[in-house]
């Protein structure tokens, strides 16, 4: 029996307690792989991790079992303790309590999208080619 495969591709954004400067220099690269490995514990696969003094992004396909809450819950946990067990932390260190998220769905089994170029499977010659626009025909619109 054929399966379809749903991806939901999320962008979050979360900040440190009162936007303060506390990822530090030193060990800003090491605390993104950290983060990285813990949205992978979790289920889901990690992308990509940045940010800067202040704030984190973290790009992720979103587990089918696991939510956005429970995933963000335990990124923010354990990557908390880990930051407040080093001894150049410079304090205690705390994620502020929300995040900023951006979702966007995709496909995973092709053979149920929708070709963007009609006709090119079976070839065109010469002419004017007509596009199809995936977000509307995906229902990746808004209203």
């Amino acid at each position: 029996m054929p399966q379809s495969f749903g991806a939901m591709y999320t962008h979050a954004i979360f900040s440190t307690k009162h936007r303060e400067p506390t990822i530090l220099d030193p060990w800003r690269e090491e605390l993104f792989c950290v983060i990285g490995g813990l949205v992978n514990q979790s289920g889901s696969q990690s992308f990509l991790v940045g940010g800067v003094a202040d704030h984190v992004h973290l790009l992720f396909r979103l587990s089918r079992t696991v939510t956005i809450a429970d995933t963000l819950a335990l990124i923010k946990k354990a990557s908390s303790a880990w930051v407040n067990q080093r001894p150049d932390a410079g304090g205690a260190f705390h994620w502020v309590a929300d995040a900023d998220i951006v979702i966007a769905g995709g496909q995973e089994n092709m053979s149920a999208s929708p070709h963007v170029l009609l006709g090119s499977r079976d070839g065109q010659r010469m002419g004017d080619w007509k596009m199809i626009d995936t977000m509307i025909v995906d229902g990746l619109w808004d209203v």
